[in-house]
C-alpha cells in the first residue's frame, strides 16, 4: 500500500473544509430550529467572557474552557454570533487539519484517508448534536468537537504506520498529548475515558518514545494554563466537576448505564463492539484486543453515557480500527468465513449502526441552506448579532405541562396521593404549582427581563434563579452571576453575590426549581418576599 500524498490530501481536505462550511455561510446568517435552552447557556457563557470573565474562576461549569475559546476568538475579532460561531468552526478544523493530515498519511490507506479526514472534518462543521434526530442547532457543539479531537489521537495511538511512511515518534507523541490536553480542556469525560486506552495502544505498540514525548507535550500545555489563569483554575475545574457528580440534578444524561448496554435500541452495538474486538484477537492482536476489550470499548461506553443523546458515534472510529488490523487472505476463519472478509463486514455494520446521525450530520449544512428565513426571527435583541435566528414558533410557543391533581377542589384532586406527588414547595407563603415549558425560551426571557425593570429593579442587579436558563441579563441591563453558573448543575453557587432570589412561576425543568428551593430552605436562607407576580416571586435575603 503507497503512502497518500500529505500535499495532495491538504488541499483536498481544505476544499472540504471550504464546500462543508462554506454552505452554511453562504446563508447569510445561523439559523437553527431545536435545543435554544443550550444555546442560551452557550450564549451567557460566551458573552461571560466577553466581559472578561474565566470559566471556573468566575463562573461555574463542567465544560472546560476550550470548549469555548475558538468562539471567544472569532467574537473578539468584531464579528456578530452567527459568523462567529461559524468562523470559530472554520478555525477548529484548520487548527487541526495538519494533525489530520499527518494521521491519516501515516497510517491509512488513500481512500480511507479522505473518507477518515471528511468525517472529522465534517464533526467539527456540521450542525447538530449527534443524534439521529433531525434539526439544526449549535447545541452541545463541544461534544462534536471532542469527538474529531480523539479520533486524530487515537488514530496516532492505535494504529501502526503503513505504505512505507516513516516513523515518527517523537511528533505522533506530541500530537498525542497535545490532542489529550485539549480533551482535558474540553470535557474532561472524553480525557478519562480515552486516555488510558491511548496509553495502553502506545504500551502493546512499544511506543515508549512517543509516550515520553505525548506526557512532556501535555505537561508543558499544562504549565502554560496554569502561568497564564493560576494554579486556582485547576482548583476550580476540579471543584465545578466534583459539584457536577454530587449534583441529583442530571443522574443519567439521557439512558441509564445499563440501557445503554442492553437496551433494545444498543444491543446491537454491544454486540458489534464485541464482535469487533474478538475477531481482532483472532487476528493475532491478544494484546491490542485486551487493550480495546478493558480500556476503549469502556471509555467510549462512558462518553456516550455522558453524552446527551447517548450517540455512539465512536462507531465510526471502530470500524477504521478493524480494517487496520484485518489479516491477511486465508489467514484465519471465522464462523466458517474468512476472518479478513468477516472483519470488512463488522467495520460496514459497526457504520450502519451509526448511519442515522451520519446522515442528519452529512445534511443538517443542506437542511440550513434550504431554511425558509421568514420563518426565523433573531435570537438576541442586540442589533449588533443581528445575524443569528431562532425559529419563531419555537421562540414564542407557550405550552405548558401543568398537574392537574394540584387543584384541591378539582375531580383530580383524589389521584394525586396514589399519584406520589412530591409536595408543592412554599417559599415566603407562595406556593409554587407544578408548570413545565417546552418551548417559547426567547418569550420567556424576555417577559420576565421586561417585568423585572417594570418592577423597577435597577441596572446592574445581580440574580439568583431557581431555573435551569437564568440569563435574563441577555435581555435587560443587568448583570450576570458573578460565581454563578449559566446552567444549574446543583449548589447554590453564586448565592452569595446575588440581589434577589428569583423563583419563576414555571420553568423549563420543574424538578430542578424543586431542587433549588429544597437546597434554599435547607441552608436557612432568609427571603423576604418583594414582588408577586404571575411570572415569578421575587425574593431579598435580609
Amino acid at each position: 500500500m503507497s503512502r497518500p500524498s500529505p500535499f495532495a490530501l491538504t488541499g483536498l481536505f481544505v476544499v472540504f473544509i471550504g464546500i462543508f462550511g462554506g454552505l452554511i455561510y453562504l446563508k447569510g446568517g445561523l439559523y437553527i430550529d431545536s435545543h435554544e435552552g443550550d444555546v442560551y447557556h452557550l450564549l451567557d457563557v460566551s458573552f461571560r467572557m466577553m466581559q472578561g470573565q474565566t470559566p471556573h474562576l468566575d463562573f461555574v461549569t463542567p465544560l472546560g474552557i476550550f470548549a469555548f475559546l475558538p468562539l471567544i476568538l472569532t467574537l473578539k475579532a468584531g464579528l456578530p454570533f452567527g459568523a462567529a460561531f461559524i468562523a470559530s468552526q472554520f478555525l477548529v478544523s484548520l487548527l487541526l487539519l495538519p494533525a489530520v493530515v499527518h494521521a491519516v498519511s501515516s497510517r491509512l490507506s488513500y481512500r480511507q484517508a479522505v473518507i477518515f479526514g471528511c468525517v472529522t472534518f465534517g464533526l467539527v462543521l456540521t450542525m447538530t448534536y449527534l443524534h439521529a434526530t433531525s434539526g439544526v442547532t449549535v447545541a452541545m457543539h463541544y461534544n462534536r468537537w471532542a469527538w474529531a479531537v480523539a479520533f486524530i489521537a487515537l488514530l496516532l495511538a492505535f494504529f501502526p504506520t503503513t505504505g512505507g511512511a516513516p516513523a515518527r515518534p517523537r511528533l505522533d507523541g506530541v500530537l498525542i498529548g497535545a490532542l489529550a490536553t485539549v480533551l482535558l480542556l474540553t470535557k474532561i469525560t472524553f480525557f478519562v475515558g480515552l486516555a488510558p486506552a491511548m496509553l495502553g495502544a502506545l504500551l502493546v505498540r512499544r511506543q515508549a518514545t512517543s509516550i515520553a514525548f505525548a506526557f512532556g507535550a501535555g505537561v508543558i500545555l499544562v504549565g502554560l494554563v496554569t502561568l497564564l489563569l493560576g494554579v486556582g483554575f485547576w482548583q476550580a475545574y476540579l471543584s465545578d466537576l466534583l459539584n457536577v457528580v454530587r449534583s441529583d440534578v442530571r443522574p443519567d444524561v439521557g439512558l441509564p448505564f445499563s440501557e445503554l448496554l442492553s437496551g433494545a435500541q444498543y444491543l446491537g452495538v454491544t454486540v458489534t463492539a464485541i464482535f469487533a474486538a474478538l475477531m481482532i484477537r483472532r487476528a493475532g492482536h491478544d494484546a491490542m484486543a485486551l487493550v480495546v476489550v478493558f480500556l476503549l470499548l469502556p471509555g467510549f461506553m462512558l462518553i456516550t453515557y455522558q453524552n446527551f443523546g447517548n450517540d455512539p458515534t465512536w462507531l465510526l472510529f471502530l470500524a477504521f480500527l478493524v480494517l487496520a488490523y484485518r489479516p491477511r487472505s486465508g489467514f484465519a476463519e471465522v464462523l466458517g468465513v474468512d476472518l479478513r472478509a468477516a472483519m470488512n463486514v463488522t467495520a460496514l455494520v459497526a457504520v450502519v449502526m451509526n448511519l442515522p446521525s451520519i446522515y442528519t450530520s452529512a445534511i443538517a449544512p443542506l437542511e440550513h441552506f434550504a431554511f425558509d428565513e421568514r420563518r426565523f426571527m433573531p435570537f438576541l435583541d442586540d442589533p449588533a448579532h443581528a445575524d443569528f435566528f431562532v425559529r419563531r414558533d419555537r421562540a414564542s410557543l407557550m405550552t405548558a405541562s401543568i398537574a392537574l391533581d394540584e387543584v384541591a377542589d378539582s375531580v383530580w384532586a383524589k389521584y394525586r396521593e396514589p399519584a406520589q406527588r412530591a409536595d408543592m414547595p412554599e417559599v415566603g407563603g407562595v406556593t409554587f404549582p407544578m408548570c413545565e415549558l417546552g418551548a417559547g425560551s426567547r418569550a420567556y426571557m424576555i417577559e420576565i427581563a421586561a417585568q423585572l425593570k417594570a418592577d423597577g429593579i435597577p441596572a446592574g442587579t445581580q440574580f439568583f434563579s431557581t431555573g435551569l436558563l437564568s440569563a435574563f441579563w441577555l435581555y435587560a441591563d443587568f448583570e450576570p452571576l458573578q460565581n454563578g453558573a449559566p446552567w444549574y448543575y446543583g449548589d447554590l453557587t453564586g448565592l452569595e453575590n446575588a440581589d434577589y432570589v428569583l423563583i419563576p412561576k414555571c420553568v423549563y425543568i420543574d424538578r430542578v426549581r424543586g431542587l433549588m428551593i429544597n437546597e434554599l430552605l435547607e441552608a436557612n436562607t432568609p427571603l423576604t418576599l418583594r414582588y408577586d407576580n404571575a411570572l415569578y416571586a421575587l425574593f431579598s435575603m435580609d
